[in-house]
């Protein structure tokens, strides 16, 4: 049997839902550019926008949930920011 992985995870405010729409070509190109920009940071799994999307509807930019390969990553994140 598989043991269910819990990877550790991260918020990124003020994501622009223009240059990255809640869409799948949107996430992955958000995916992309967090780990071509952010070295210190290899992400596990494609961004999803947190909250509703017609609470996101009106609005230009958002927060996201990005889960990141370990804690080690995830407090350098914090420490140095992320680029997107």
């Amino acid at each position: 049997m598989n043991e269910q992985v819990t990877w550790p995870k991260i918020v990124i405010h003020g994501v622009s839902l223009v240059t990255f729409p809640d869409t799948a070509e949107g996430m992955d190109d958000l995916f992309d550019e967090i780990r071509d920009f952010n070295s210190h940071m290899e992400p596990k799994s494609t961004p999803r926008y947190i909250g509703k999307q017609e609470n996101r509807e009106f609005k230009a930019f958002s927060s996201v949930v990005v889960a990141l390969n370990t804690f080690d990553q995830v407090e350098n994140a914090i420490k140095k920011g992320v680029q997107c």
